[in-house]
């Protein structure tokens, strides 16, 4: 009779035993599909993300571009300091822009003898004010 208990106990214990490991198989390949997929969102995620940081360093450049374009407009309407130097002799123009381009600008004009000057500032207005 005990052998009969024993040989039971052993068969409910081998049930259990290959029941449980085919569990913990089906888990395991659950989660190893979980896994794959969520790398496979992730790699698509990375490129997705490279691409868009392609297209902005692009734009920069652009920007960055037509900002130095416009620094040079500014330069060319900024005036000639030996136009400045013939009729103020001691003078000395300060110009150090914040930024690439910057608001505030001079001009000079000579007309029958006068010689005229503006200084002006349009700070604060960005690219667009630079270029007023």
């Amino acid at each position: 009779m005990y052998i009969l208990y024993a040989v039971a106990a052993f068969c409910l214990l081998y049930v259990f035993y290959h029941w449980r490991t085919a569990s913990l198989r089906k888990d395991k390949e659950i989660l190893e599909q979980t896994v794959k997929q969520r790398t496979s969102e992730a790699i698509h995620q990375k490129e997705e993300a490279e691409e868009q940081k392609h297209i902005v360093e692009a734009k920069q450049r652009e920007i960055l571009d037509s900002i130095h374009y416009a620094k040079k407009i500014q330069e060319a309407l900024l005036g000639d300091e030996e136009h400045v130097s013939k009729h103020l002799p001691m003078h000395f123009i300060l110009f150090k822009p914040k930024d690439i381009i910057s608001g505030d600008f001079y001009w000079t004009l000579e007309k029958q003898d006068h010689l005229y000057i503006a200084a002006a500032d349009c700070t604060g207005h960005g690219v667009p004010g630079a270029m007023m």
